[in-house]
């Protein structure tokens, strides 16, 4: 195979697949088959990602023929060996692989294709191969265009007069929006055109080519520009030409200068509205845009939040502005309509900030601009929205009232009552270390961060984390619903020396998490205050969050959508994908927390009725000889999962493997126990890790902090040896009938009642279970069963039970009772300490059996008074095992369960 016809880039990463290939042949001549299979689909996975890339046919030709043959081999080597697990390896998410594929698939929005900024030429307007035909492509016109339209035609012919730039026009107010609903875009031009005045910066038209020696654009001898705008994750060249709408009055409908100075701002507006599916834009907000013209970091500054501080976002957004390191912009809605018209405000509608200043007597005035179509006013006084919202608005200075026509400046305080939002974009280059990386969103993608533990840290250091989400239609991705937080992954920190490993918290609060939205770019900021730490990022998509709207097609969000996350620090960091690792065999479960099954944390007496799984661990591997004392890596990732399929990051959630006998239900969770654990319940996601997992039996126990949570989760399990079972664990007393006593201990102690079993048929399978109801665990109970038989004065103990402070409670069973004789049981129950006879303390007995409804004799079960043949077993039995009843305030009741029982 020939490559001297490519790059020496492409070349080595040609060879690397080579000897990919070259290594999955000799791993299957020498009977590897698991690991050749999986070396041969690792290899056409790189063929096919590099295949795009070759420029050479012929070379292109030969590499198809090959990753053709590698799969044929792949698929033979799995056809002939079925009990073989095979599993092709998971891409990393960060891999220049996967990237490449989200930005190929990204490259397309809106029907057109958008291809990687060039920078061979960045001068010129030419330089691809698509050049002349995309730029010939025009945007949709709006209907508002299309009623007046007449004609495509060049601004030049228009205006020959009319520059592309000129330098001395550097007035933020010259820009005008026309009939496009843009006014997001054209408020983004006159915050650049402010930068640029007030900064001597090219800001306001780095993205528009080609150049002249001095940095700003020229006329294009053809008439044909680029502009470069970052979407859908990196920049990307729109090509269009100098064609404009032409009305029937012979007026250009764009974006232009006031005063006839420049037409850059339509070639522009035209390049983005050409993204967005044509002139009939639905909206954006001026943060989003300037993030495209600029790369500049959008935030979003909600007035309304509940966590909105005034003071606060004052000082960062005046510092900001005043060291232009802060494009700043502000937006209404129509949630105050009546009060927005009679201030002549327009509702859902952006306005650029031109000023940011404290007078001398404390005032905080902000000057703000409306390019909506604003004209040169003929005399000197202001147009009347400007007037009416100078008069209605308090605390404005009276010697700002002859302010150029639509500006006019109010105080901050003022803002905060008209307005609603806030867009700032902030200058990312004091970020020093800055990352990126785009993903799909499926399957639910998660990212750690790690920092260089050497760094001193600064006083209020900071990171950043921006999620982006990529751009496809107009139509659906207003429909498109996203969220994400930061947490500490507490199971990567350093073991600390006076953490309680029992202790449990309502789940580590996440550093910052953002609210779902729908918006295309959320930004969220944390303190760093640890460098040791991890820091986890956990996600949250979803579909169009009205039940009305939804439609019997497919789901939006079940097609890849691109994502971008990008992580701006001043301390060096590395970004990793931290989905779950993909082990040779695993096993996915669905479940669900009901009222029933919500048991809560371990510390609760109801732990034991969470949904439990039995998993059963062989020691062999690929037909090798069993090894019951082999070490295996396990993994198990809970994530909680919301009415639409999404991340549901409300329910703090915590995931463990408990050693356990019996049918595998654990009652109570003792430290001796617990092979594995999660650690702190965390918000919507838990993960746990164990590298020297012994092969046999375990038990894997979900569960949210409070009991009683309502919801649906999947558990992933992941190991490198077979997963021979999986099974899951039975509630206590299933297929049983159930009955019910309770009682206080108080009234036991006053009282001399028994409770009496009687009325079997044959052999009944029984468990009894004793728990305390105001506090569990609080002091020792004890449960013991008594077996009295006809013609026998004195019972016979024949469970004595033992003193418990367990949080479930005391148990008796599973035991078979015999009923073939005339005799019946009794069921004694005792607690010691003070604590028991706290006012309104009691107790619960359940009882199971499996005693059927059929036949004439039933099980029942009746009140009696205590009588000389129970006295007899206390003092014989009973009273032996106790200290003195002075000493320990000893309570001793019998209970008959009135389990009618017919048990039916």
């Amino acid at each position: 195979m020939d490559l001297g016809s490519v790059s020496p880039e492409l070349r080595s990463k040609l060879k690397e697949v080579q000897v990919i290939a070259s290594w999955a042949t000799r791993q299957e001549t020498q009977g590897d088959y698991e690991q050749a299979f999986s070396l041969y689909v690792d290899s056409v996975q790189k063929y096919l990602h590099l295949i795009p890339t070759v420029p050479d046919g012929a070379l292109k030709d030969q590499l198809k023929a090959i990753s053709s043959k590698l799969l044929n081999r792949a698929e033979r080597i799995k056809s002939s060996r079925p009990q073989l697990s095979l599993r092709a390896p998971i891409r990393d998410r960060t891999s220049s692989e996967a990237q490449d594929a989200v930005l190929r698939r990204s490259q397309t929005i809106n029907g057109l294709k958008f291809q990687p900024w060039s920078t061979s030429d960045p001068t010129s307007s030419k330089g691809s191969s698509y050049h002349s035909q995309l730029a010939l492509i025009q945007p949709a016109l709006s209907p508002v265009q299309k009623q007046a339209f007449l004609k495509w035609s060049s601004i030049k012919e228009v205006n020959p007069g009319l520059k592309v730039y000129d330098p001395d026009a550097l007035d933020p107010t010259d820009i005008v929006q026309d009939v496009v609903t843009d006014c997001s875009l054209i408020a983004a031009f006159s915050v650049l055109i402010n930068h640029a005045k007030r900064f001597q910066t090219k800001l306001h038209t780095a993205c528009l080519y080609p150049k002249g020696p001095d940095g700003f654009p020229e006329e294009s001898s053809d008439g044909i520009y680029r502009v470069k705008l970052f979407l859908n994750g990196v920049d990307r060249e729109i090509l269009v030409d100098d064609q404009v709408p032409i009305s029937t009055t012979g007026s250009s409908m764009c974006a232009k200068s006031r005063r006839g100075l420049f037409f850059w701002p339509a070639l522009v507006e035209k390049a983005y509205m050409k993204v967005m599916g044509g002139y009939d834009f639905v909206g954006s907000n001026s943060s989003v845009d300037l993030h495209a013209l600029t790369g500049w970091t959008p935030e979003t500054i909600l007035l309304t939040s509940q966590d909105y501080r005034s003071e606060r976002s004052w000082n960062r957004v005046s510092s900001g502005f005043s060291q232009g390191r802060c494009l700043v912009s502000v937006g209404t809605n129509a949630n105050n309509l009546d009060a927005l018209e009679n201030v002549g405000l327009v509702p859902f509608h952006d306005y650029a900030v031109i000023d940011i200043q404290q007078d001398d007597k404390g005032n905080r005035l902000v000057t703000l601009y409306n390019a909506w179509n604003v004209v040169e006013p003929q005399s000197a006084s202001l147009t009347q929205w400007t007037t009416q919202l100078e008069n209605a608005l308090p605390k404005i200075s009276s010697a700002r009232r002859a302010e150029r026509v639509g500006t006019f400046t109010i105080s901050w305080e003022s803002l905060q009552m008209y307005f609603e939002t806030v867009y700032l974009n902030w200058d990312p280059s004091p970020f020093k270390f800055q990352r990126l990386v785009h993903f799909f969103h499926h399957p639910l993608p998660a990212f750690s961060l790690k920092f260089d533990h050497g760094t001193a840290l600064c006083a209020d250091e900071e990171v950043w984390v921006l999620l982006t989400r990529h751009l496809d239609s107009q139509v659906t991705d207003s429909k498109k619903f996203m969220s994400f937080q930061v947490v500490v992954d507490d199971q990567e920190r350093k073991p600390r020396t006076q953490r309680n490993d029992d202790s449990l918290n309502h789940g580590l609060p996440p550093l910052t998490a953002t609210s779902l939205s729908n918006s295309t770019h959320l930004l969220a900021r944390f303190p760093l205050e640890d460098v040791q730490a991890t820091y986890l990022i956990n996600f949250s998509f979803h579909d169009d969050l009205d039940p009305k709207s939804q439609t019997d097609d497919s789901s939006i969000m079940s097609k890849p959508i691109g994502f971008t996350l990008q992580i701006l620090s001043r301390v060096s960091m590395s970004l990793a994908d931290s989905s779950p690792v993909s082990l040779p065999f695993s096993k996915e479960i669905e479940g669900q927390w009901t009222s029933k099954t919500s048991g809560g944390n371990h510390a609760l007496a109801t732990y034991s009725s969470n949904p439990m799984w039995r998993i059963t661990i062989e020691g062999e591997k690929l037909g090798a000889a069993r090894d019951d004392s082999a070490r295996v890596k396990f993994r198990a990732s809970l994530t909680t999962i919301d009415p639409n399929g999404g991340l549901d990051t409300r329910k703090p959630v915590n995931v463990k493997i408990i050693r356990s006998g019996g049918d595998g239900r654990v009652y109570d969770v003792e430290r001796r126990d617990v092979v594995a654990d999660s650690g702190n319940y965390t918000l919507g996601r838990a993960h746990l890790r164990v590298n020297e997992l012994s092969a046999g039996k375990y038990t894997i126990v979900p569960s949210t902090y409070q009991a009683g949570v309502i919801g649906s989760f999947k558990l992933q399990l992941e190991c490198d040896l077979p997963l021979t079972k999986v099974e899951s664990v039975p509630p206590e007393g299933a297929g049983m009938y159930k009955r019910v006593g309770c009682s206080s201990w108080e009234e036991e102690r006053q009282g001399t009642s028994s409770w009496r079993l009687t009325g079997g048929r044959g052999l009944v399978k029984s468990k009894i279970r004793l728990q305390a109801t105001q506090q569990p665990g609080g002091y020792p109970i004890k449960l013991s069963l008594i077996q009295h038989h006809s013609g026998h004065e004195a019972g016979e103990l024949i469970c004595p039970g033992i003193f418990t402070d367990a949080l479930s409670g005391a148990a008796i069973g599973p035991l078979q009772l015999s009923f073939s004789e005339p005799h019946h049981y009794t069921i004694a129950v005792e607690a010691m300490g003070k604590n028991c006879v706290t006012k309104g303390e009691g107790y619960v007995l359940t009882v199971y059996a499996d005693q059927p409804k059929k036949g004439k004799k039933k099980m029942s079960i009746s009140k009696t008074q205590q009588d000389s043949s129970f006295t007899t077993v206390q003092q014989t039995y009973l009273g032996q095992l106790l200290p003195p009843v002075d000493m320990c305030q000893e309570l001793c009741s019998q209970i008959v369960l009135t389990l009618k029982s017919n048990f039916s």
